[in-house]
């Protein structure tokens, strides 16, 4: 059972053997994973900027709402969904182009 375990990691590492199909190499899957995490640590980043908006706001003697409804509070959350739509449209598309030969990752 090794010595088959082997040959099939060399055959994987010579590329004989690929695991997504030609037109789908690990640099385009590990490309792929990177968006998703950039995507993530933007989300969690802008929450931190809610939070400190919020946290602003009620130093301020604000309600929590108030702050979100504010023009600041506005204006932060155009922008945050603004950046996070324009990464989730990039990589919808290189999702979608994942198959297509000749693609750039």
């Amino acid at each position: 059972m090794e010595s088959r375990l082997l040959k099939l990691l060399d055959d994987f590492n010579s590329e004989k053997m690929l695991s997504f199909g030609p037109n789908c190499p690990y640099e385009k899957l590990n490309a792929i994973r990177d968006q998703q995490e950039d995507l993530m640590r933007l989300h969690f980043e802008q929450d931190k900027k809610m939070q400190a908006l919020i946290e602003s706001g009620s130093r301020r003697g604000r309600k929590p709402v108030q702050s979100l409804i504010s023009d600041e509070g506005w204006k932060t959350t155009k922008s945050n969904v603004d950046a996070l739509i324009t990464k989730l449209e990039a990589l919808s598309s290189d999702i979608h182009n994942l198959h297509k030969p000749g693609h750039p990752s």
